[in-house]
């Protein structure tokens, strides 16, 4: 088994690009969730989990249930396993993967 990557890679122009629109909170939301594809593969599908990896207060959640349905769940799809993933983390995520075993192959 791999050791899990310490790193997350963060191109800044393709983050300014998508999070454009977002309010502060939003994004900040989106980045925890993005960097928690990163450390586990995928998301769950379920609003209050959803919540905890966000690191949404309790009494943001209302506002978070707002702004997930409005803008953060257009930033996910869901997988085969009914669970969730951003499709552009899930390729850096893969092409991370293939430089790394590159790398270790030479």
């Amino acid at each position: 088994m791999k050791g899990k990557d310490p790193a997350a890679l963060l191109y800044i122009d393709n983050w300014l690009v998508s999070t454009k629109c977002m309010k502060a909170d939003e994004r900040g939301w989106y980045l925890n969730l993005v960097l928690h594809q990163y450390d586990k593969g995928e998301l769950p599908y379920d609003i209050e989990e959803l919540a905890n990896l966000a690191d949404v207060r309790i009494s943001e959640f209302e506002r978070f249930k707002q702004a997930w349905e409005q803008v953060l769940k257009h930033k996910f799809k869901q997988n085969e396993n009914g669970n969730l993933e951003n499709p552009n983390a899930k390729e850096i995520i893969r092409r991370r993967e293939n430089f790394k075993d590159k790398r270790s192959a030479s």
